[in-house]
């Protein structure tokens, strides 16, 4: 596969800056949302979105160019307060800063080196960007093969599941689940619960192996316009733009990992939504993490 992830990872920032670029100029420009929430932060909801606007569009290049992200670019929504905006706009403020510092990281990564090389990353670092449940199950510490981009497909999923999944979804993630007891038996007690004794135990190692991360929400699922679970990786499949989701599965293949989507898995209670595995190689670090 020829993939350069270091620039492929601004079209997932842009997918995903895109949608709070829409929320935010409907809540700036329209009536009822002005009369119901923005009232009062008419002038910082507009600067915010024109600031979004620049990064979209200097993010919008073809696929195997540099965009042109400059620090003031970049810096202009990093500096943003979510403080500064009504209570009802704060996840997005500060969602939309901690793309931009990924996205900073990723030029960053791109002007030291010219032959990007496959690195690693801490594996709690991953869900820098992830608001839901995480249970690193004492994996926390280690590194897997990946970069900052890694963080960008942790919430690019769970972007999908909040815009896909229903009212009041929530978000969970679990490092190697079947690892301690006491997530097999939080597992066991759910109501309705699937689990049983999986097939895939891991072992304590200091040498490279792979961590199995999962993500699930506890939404609706799939819709009826998929036949097949796998469907949701091809490009333009689906009512939106099709992008987000094939792009986080080659960014994971190019760090020689896999990721799969589930409708169900003996790892995740039986009542959830989309279920996503990620495997990627990597290190027993300083486990411990919780």
């Amino acid at each position: 596969m020829t993939l350069e992830p270091e620039k492929d990872v601004y079209s997932l920032i842009k997918h995903d800056l895109a949608n709070i670029y829409g929320c935010g100029l409907e809540a700036a420009q329209t009536a009822g949302y002005r009369d119901h929430w923005i009232e009062g932060y008419e002038d910082v909801m507009e600067s915010f979105v024109g600031d979004l606007e620049v990064v979209i569009d200097n993010l919008d290049v073809g696929r195997y160019e540099r965009p042109d992200l400059d620090s003031d670019v970049l810096g202009n929504l990093l500096n943003y307060n979510p403080d500064n905006f009504h209570e009802e706009f704060e996840d997005y403020v500060e969602k939309a800063n901690e793309l931009a510092g990924l996205a900073k990281d990723c030029v960053d990564n791109f002007e030291r080196s010219e032959d990007y090389e496959k690195g690693w990353v801490k594996v709690s670092d991953i869900f820098s960007a992830f608001d839901g449940e995480v249970r690193f199950n004492g994996n926390g510490g280690d590194v897997v093969r990946g970069d900052g981009s890694l963080a960008c497909v942790v919430n690019t999923l769970e972007d999908n599941a909040y815009r896909h999944g229903g009212d009041d979804v929530d978000t969970y993630a679990a490092v190697n689940p079947g690892r301690f007891d006491e997530f097999h038996d939080y597992l066991a007690s759910v109501e309705g619960s699937n689990y049983g004794e999986s097939e895939d135990r891991w072992v304590e190692a200091d040498t490279e192996r792979d961590y199995k991360i999962l993500i699930w929400d506890d939404g609706e699922g799939l819709s009826d316009e998929f036949e097949d679970v796998e469907q949701i990786f091809s490009r333009g499949t689906g009512k939106n733009s099709g992008l987000g989701l094939p792009l986080s599965r080659e960014i994971v293949e190019w760090y020689d990992g896999e990721m799969q989507a589930h409708n169900d898995h003996l790892e995740v209670p039986i009542d959830s939504g989309l279920i996503v595995s990620i495997t990627l190689p990597g290190k027993k670090i300083n486990s411990g993490t919780d």
